[in-house]
């Protein structure tokens, strides 16, 4: 009877070492799939029996093959993708509404610069035909540039909006995969020792992509299926998911109506359209009602000649100053030079137009607290500002993510050095039981062939 035991049990070695090897080849041959968490044999011993001399093992049994995978690290990966996404793309955005601004090359204080100084060559010879047209010229390329700055952050504002909702409908993907992997995980758990191992791979991947995307949370229940969140707003539980959409106030909700605070490159998306761009396009606008407001105050304070007073430089509508600035003239004649009506008309009273070039220094922006060109440089300062604090921000952000990876990665991805040493020690397992049939089988031979032969 010890003899057949022994047999049973080093064939429970034999099995063992075999699933070992098998679980080891598997992990090399996905050293490279992206997803894939390398997976263990776990070995447990046989219920013994009792012999009449005492309890005996009975060899060993495969309890499972597991996946080594670490929640904690997952939860801490995850959220550091999350705030990595949402801080990247702000700072993505702010610096390409920075290079929309185009300072100091192409932005609105060298325009600026240039009205000023064309207002005191005018001065300096005031009925020069060419030194009114460039003042017109002038005041045509500031208000340009301030519409193409408007036009160019309203561009970017539509193409954040359609990569938004491409987000967001992927998300809807995502959670609708949750979902359906739920559904095939709890129909492939039969036991303890059936874990669907690459099905949970799959779903982790996409919980992965959901926690930058829009940075919901995964909490695993009882039944194996994963309750996805955000908030504590339920997105996708059991086989159910919910679906997103955004509103035209540019908010995003779930199927009731609630309104959801997303994180993760939505939730940047939605700081860069809900905040970071309107506070710079009202400075813009502030700055087009006030360089406009300057400028005609002054102008219909001159006069074109001795019965006509001057009028508005620039105008435009209200509620949209930078979108809509225009020039208001366009006969270089109706300039307002004097500062006196006469008569006779002071031809060469230039006191308007100095007075038009002394705006350069006056207090005429923003409440009366700075100048215009102070005004117009603090928009580009601002911005580059945000933008330069975003991009610290995100690159922090980003090395904090790469080593919560990294951390993760040293436990859960494949080692070839690991399994390598693996594959030998299972190679060894394996001989040795194969060495112990060997000798129960010398043992057998030798009872069977020997008994009952005495003294031959």
């Amino acid at each position: 009877m010890s003899d057949t035991v022994s047999l049973y049990t080093a064939l429970s070695g034999l099995q063992a070492a075999r699933v070992r090897m098998e679980v080891a080849s598997n992990n090399v041959a996905n050293v490279s799939t992206t997803g894939y968490t390398r997976q263990r044999a776990e070995l447990s011993p046989r219920d013994r029996y009792q012999a009449p001399y005492g309890a005996v093992g009975a060899g060993v049994t495969i309890s499972g093959i597991v996946r080594l995978r670490d929640s904690f690290l997952d939860a801490t990966f995850r959220s550091a993708s999350d705030l990595s996404g949402r801080s990247s793309i702000r700072a993505e955005l702010l610096n390409r509404a920075e290079t929309v601004l185009g300072e100091p090359d192409q932005g609105i204080t060298g325009p600026l610069a240039d009205l000023w100084s064309s207002f005191e060559d005018l001065a300096a010879n005031p009925t020069n035909g060419g030194s009114r047209a460039s003042v017109l010229g002038s005041l045509n390329e500031i208000a340009t540039r301030v519409r193409e700055v408007s036009a160019g952050w309203n561009r970017l504002a539509g193409n954040v909006q359609l990569r938004m909702q491409d987000q967001v409908t992927t998300a809807n993907d995502m959670l609708a995969q949750v979902a359906e992997l739920n559904r095939s995980i709890v129909a492939a758990s039969g036991n303890a020792t059936n874990q669907p191992n690459d099905l949970l791979d799959r779903r982790d991947k996409v919980l992965d992509s959901l926690a930058r995307s829009i940075g919901a949370t995964g909490t695993r229940l009882d039944d194996g299926t994963v309750k996805v969140s955000l908030g504590g707003v339920s997105l996708a539980d059991g086989a159910n998911a919910t679906t997103l959409t955004i509103g035209s106030d540019g908010k995003v909700r779930n199927q009731s109506g609630i309104e959801l605070n997303l994180s993760g490159e939505v939730g940047g998306f939605h700081d860069f359209l809900v905040t970071d761009l309107p506070n710079v396009q009202t400075s813009l606008d502030q700055f087009a009602e006030d360089l406009a407001g300057a400028l005609n105050a002054q102008h219909e304070a001159g006069w074109v000649s001795s019965t006509e007073a001057g009028g508005p430089l620039l105008t435009y509508t209200p509620g949209a100053a930078a979108s809509s600035l225009q020039v208001a003239i366009t006969d270089p004649n109706k300039l307002a030079p004097s500062s006196t009506q006469g008569p006779p008309f002071p031809a060469f009273d230039v006191g308007n137009l100095q007075a038009l070039a002394n705006l350069r220094t006056a207090l005429s922006a923003n409440g009366a607290t700075e100048t215009l060109s102070a005004a117009a440089g603090g928009i580009a300062v601002g911005l580059g500002s945000a933008a330069a604090t975003a991009k610290r921000t995100a690159d922090s952000q980003l090395a904090t993510a790469s080593a919560a990876e990294t951390a993760r990665q040293s436990g859960e991805s494949v080692s070839l050095d690991e399994e390598m040493t693996e594959l030998m020690s299972a190679q060894h397992a394996y001989e040795a039981a194969a060495r112990v049939i060997t000798s129960v089988d010398q043992a057998l031979d030798t009872l069977i062939s020997r008994t009952g032969l005495v003294g031959r």
